[in-house]
């Protein structure tokens, strides 16, 4: 089996909140939802929630100026987007959103306070000497990361390597113990960002353990 798993607080909150659809038939129009961009166009921007559901904003839904091609748009495959159900074909399995921004402002602001904690989160993890080399572990690796910095949005890592790591306060939730700075802890590496290098870290106990158990096995 083969596991996507995300560190994004949005899209964490949405799924604790039961908010976050993975069948059609649980969409329905108007429905706000929060997702990430999956692929982007030039007829529009295909965005996922869970178990590879999928809808698309046409090139027209997509702001409320007209464009010639969605790609024009600066809409990244990964990027956090809250989108607004237009329609639902349950037949076809189709779901149609808009991402216009007059049609998906969040009133309470706390879409934009998740995106503002993640942005903070990793521009910490960036911060770190210029020496500091992209992480060169295995995904799925179980490592010994030591705590650099423990913030209000998650906590950031030196690897064994010398490489940088993250794990977002939302994910932190399960994790054996709550981390200090400057103790070691393990996790399990999900991903590591190519640009950046910097890795996207799972502390929790169960996903650690598992982990470890495959690789006495």
């Amino acid at each position: 089996q083969r596991y996507a798993m995300s560190a994004k607080p949005s899209i964490i909150e949405a799924a604790r909140a039961g908010t976050l659809p993975s069948k059609v038939e649980s969409v329905r129009p108007q429905q706000f939802l929060q997702g990430f961009v999956k692929g982007v166009a030039e007829y529009g921007v295909f965005v996922c929630f869970l178990d590879g559901l999928s809808a698309l904003a046409p090139k027209g839904n997509l702001s409320n100026k007209p464009v010639a091609s969605a790609a024009d748009l600066g809409f990244t495959v990964g990027q956090s987007v809250r989108c607004c159900v237009v329609s639902v074909d349950a037949a076809k399995g189709r779901i149609s959103i808009t991402l216009k921004p007059s049609m998906c402002m969040c009133p309470d602001a706390s879409f934009l306070k998740s995106l503002l904690e993640q942005q903070e989160l990793l521009a910490s993890a960036s911060a770190f000497p210029g020496d500091a080399e992209p992480s060169k572990l295995a995904v799925g690796a179980v490592v010994k990361a030591t705590v650099k910095d423990v913030k209000k949005a998650g906590v950031t890592f030196t690897l064994p390597d010398g490489g940088k790591g993250y794990c977002s306060k939302a994910a932190l939730e399960h994790a054996k113990a709550a981390p200090v700075a400057g103790k070691s802890v393990k996790c399990v590496i999900l991903d590591v960002n190519a640009a950046t290098g910097m890795a996207t870290l799972c502390l929790d106990a169960g996903v650690v353990a598992a982990r470890e158990g495959l690789k006495d096995a």
